[in-house]
């Protein structure tokens, strides 16, 4: 009656009393929740641009659809998007499958300081920017640079894969994925970590190899962590990172790697047309928010659960 009657008490706090009762947590989520309401609640008030014909010196005017009817009429907006969309999703299953793939075999290395070498390495390049990973990248493949002299060890004629428009697109995904295989890994390696180590006792006792027990006890366990990962980047679907394909980009590869970020970044800041720009934006963020309902619709639906 007494463990009842003080349940009872808890949940019959008001708000206010339960944050009090948690300020300490609560004080550790505050960085977080200015970084959003700052960044991301307080821009949404900005997108209203796209509705509205922008002078510098007078009020706004009402515009409506204007705007939006000149992006989806741009003849160069279907390739944009489909590159953004090509270039999104291939990094996005890179960047999704082998970090498990590398979480394994990390968890499966048995010598300690070999695997602690081997996480320290892969987690470097995620803290470089991508103007220092281009420069490193650009060197290896241009001519005269290491994969170049490996072409020529065979007797092959090399072309310089930073200048095809056919191979720009893999050289952005391998340099995506050598960023961030590392770093995205250590999510999956503490959900390994919090496996209960009787269900590996038990395999092993059963008579289990390590094979059966990665696709039997592990991966199982990866599925609500993979499948939440993969909620969340539905929503960046249109976000292909302006950042990397910025630096990546040059006259003879631009019209294979045009993405809408760098298309907004040309036409709103360069070009001073905020208003298209905008529109273009808000665009890009309610298909992501689509994306992100339709993926948790199908966890839902495939897991019997909702993962976020």
């Amino acid at each position: 009656m007494t463990v009842l009657s003080g349940t009872s008490r808890k949940k019959g706090k008001s708000l206010i009393q339960r944050i009090w009762d948690f300020r300490v947590i609560y004080l550790m989520l505050l960085p977080t929740v200015l970084y959003f309401a700052l960044f991301k609640c307080r821009a949404v008030w900005g997108m209203s641009l796209a509705f509205y014909d922008y002078f510098p010196r007078k009020a706004n005017v009402f515009a409506g659809w204007k705007y939006f009817n000149q992006v989806f009429s741009s003849p160069t907006f279907g390739t944009i998007i489909l590159n953004t969309v090509k270039i999104n999703l291939m990094r996005t299953l890179l960047c999704w499958f082998f970090p498990v793939a590398f979480a394994i075999m990390q968890h499966e290395v048995t010598h300690r300081l070999f695997r602690k070498t081997v996480q320290v390495i892969s987690y470097l390049p995620h803290f470089l920017s991508w103007v220092v990973i281009f420069g490193i990248w650009n060197s290896a493949l241009q001519y005269g640079g290491l994969l170049n002299n490996l072409y020529d060890l065979f007797g092959v004629e090399y072309k310089n894969l930073m200048l095809r428009s056919n191979t720009i697109v893999g050289v952005i995904g391998a340099s995506s994925l050598w960023r961030n295989i590392g770093w995205d890994s250590i999510i999956y390696l503490a959900a390994i970590l919090a496996i209960d180590t009787t269900l590996f006792d038990a395999a092993t006792v059963d008579g289990a190899s390590r094979w059966q027990i990665i696709r039997h006890v592990i991966l199982p366990s990866l599925v609500p962590t993979m499948a939440t990962i993969l909620i969340l980047n539905c929503g960046f679907i249109l976000d292909a990172g302006v950042d990397q394909i910025l630096v990546f980009q040059n006259t003879a590869v631009q019209s294979a790697i045009e993405v809408l970020d760098t298309y907004v970044y040309r036409v709103g800041l360069l070009q001073g047309s905020y208003s298209f720009a905008s529109a273009a934006g808000l665009f890009k963020s309610a298909v992501g928010l689509v994306f992100v309902v339709l993926a948790r619709w199908g966890s839902r639906k495939l897991t019997g659960t909702s993962t976020v």
